[in-house]
């Protein structure tokens, strides 16, 4: 959480050279730490026993929460220290409050002969967040007989600023999100998977064997912001119904068919598509409210594939497998035969002349 820009570089002739070697930039909750490295180097002819000046270099109070592992080194002429600075956030809000503590230091190192050199970085600013984010949401989008689609969000008041302001950083202040499926009344985990902060889509699909269609769920969300507080939001889902099973025939004549399979629990609406054997794409599909349909305009003697799905207003099964029927082919008998459509125009009756 300190936010430092390129150093610019200065070299005075008998004097030392300070730079920047690595800062960090994450948020920071009261009582924890971040350290930082400065690099300085021994521009005079001599050796000099180096130290870098608190409180010339950080304001009141923050001078108060650095400390300097060594501060105090040897460097030989042309040579380079290496200081590790350790920045301790107080506990106490009253003494650093949630926010942003912005300006531009002046970094100051000391030579044993007492003289100094400093120059001014770019803005340096220490995020303090002890805050969880806000507006936490999980919503259902969809979902199939063992799957749950939920969506989410969050805010950061506070961490979202580094968001803002530093490429590739996680959008809103928010690090990552934790989404856990449990059962209606919160007793049992089912699954649970976590979505990065940065991801594109703040979606996530929670899928599972032991995840039961027509079954209600509770999926919650854990929105974690850069400094690492927390906030919690939950919702309840529910599965859509079971895969179409145990199919049969009826009224299987030359043109047409009668299907059925048992209903499904929970199912307000089917979906049949009708295959010829062996092909991969779907010649039609058919809507049904009921758990039968029939099915006319076939080709006598061939043979038809068919697979159902069920629907409820949370989402669609996934398709059952295949069922396969034949219609019957049209047998000649004697020396002629005519055929002819019915005045509905749905089945062929073939005398034999």
């Amino acid at each position: 959480m300190v936010l430092f820009g390129a150093m610019p570089k200065r070299t005075i002739k008998n004097e030392i050279k300070i730079g920047l070697l690595t800062f960090s930039a994450a948020p920071i909750k009261r009582g924890e730490s971040f350290q930082f490295k400065v690099n300085v180097k021994n521009k005079t002819e001599n050796t000099q026993t180096i130290s870098i000046d608190k409180e010339a270099t950080f304001p009141y109070p923050v001078h108060n929460w650095v400390s300097i592992a060594n501060n105090s080194i040897n460097v030989t002429k042309g040579g380079t220290a290496t200081f590790l600075l350790t920045v301790t956030i107080p506990n106490s809000p009253h003494e650093a409050s949630n926010g942003i503590v912005s300006y531009t230091p002046e970094l100051t190192a000391k030579t044993d002969g007492g003289s100094s050199t400093g120059f001014s970085g770019s803005p340096f600013s220490i995020i303090i967040d002890n805050e969880p984010p806000r507006n936490v949401t999980i919503t259902q989008k969809n979902a199939t007989n063992n799957q749950v689609v939920v969506s989410f969000s969050a805010y950061d008041d506070w961490s979202h600023w580094y968001s803002n302001q530093t490429e590739n950083a996680h959008s809103n202040g928010i690090k990552k999100y934790t989404i856990t499926l449990k059962s209606k009344d919160g007793s049992t985990t089912v699954t649970s998977g976590t979505c990065e902060g940065r991801a594109a889509s703040r979606e996530l699909t929670l899928s599972h064997s032991a995840i039961q269609p027509n079954t209600e769920y509770n999926a919650s969300v854990k929105a974690t912001d850069l400094a690492g507080n927390s906030q919690n939001a939950s919702v309840g889902v529910k599965t859509a119904p079971s895969i179409p099973q145990n199919f049969s025939t009826s009224d299987l004549y030359y043109t047409g068919v009668t299907l059925h399979w048992n209903a499904c629990a929970g199912a307000t609406n089917y979906r049949v598509y009708l295959y010829e054997s062996g092909s991969s794409n779907y010649i039609n599909s058919y809507p049904t409210n009921t758990n039968s349909i029939n099915i006319t305009g076939l080709q006598d003697d061939k043979t038809y594939q068919v697979t159902v799905k069920s629907g409820s207003a949370v989402g669609e099964s996934r398709l059952s497998s295949k069922y396969s029927f034949t219609t019957p082919g049209i047998t000649i008998v004697g020396s002629s035969i005519v055929c002819e459509q019915d005045d509905f125009g749905l089945k062929v009756f073939c005398l034999v002349q």
